[in-house]
């Protein structure tokens, strides 16, 4: 999780986040309506890709950093995507993966070819 906060959260990095969470109502969350991001992250983005092909009404992607119930809806910033696509890049189990072509890409004011990155586990 520091690795998708830290690139799809600016100015986060950080695990073990957990979120009020009252729109979605298949998450489940604890006793005071509170849900890890991790279980957010899985049921919003990745369940609502795989299975509906899509990701539910009451979802909204910001262009800011906000992550939670606000207005009926549960806001995500877009940033979220890069991250998630990122802890997949960085991940010790992908080591041996590449892209068929460069992919550069700019962090930290910096220019990276992605295929540098699979597997080191950080930048």
């Amino acid at each position: 999780m520091r690795i998708v906060t830290s690139f799809g959260m600016p100015g986060i990095n950080a695990g073990g986040i957990r979120i009020k969470c009252l729109n979605i109502p298949e998450i489940k969350t604890d006793q005071n309506g509170m849900a890890t991001l991790e279980a957010i992250l899985y049921h919003v983005v990745r369940c609502g890709l795989i299975h509906q092909c899509n990701i539910e009404m009451q979802i909204e992607f910001t262009d800011r950093t906000m992550l939670g119930d606000f207005d009926e809806k549960f806001k995500v910033p877009y940033a979220i995507i890069f991250g998630l696509i990122m802890a997949v890049i960085l991940s010790n189990v992908n080591s041996e993966e590449k892209m068929p072509s460069n992919q550069i890409v700019n962090i930290q004011d910096r220019e990276i070819d992605l295929n540098t990155l699979w597997g080191q586990g950080a930048i």
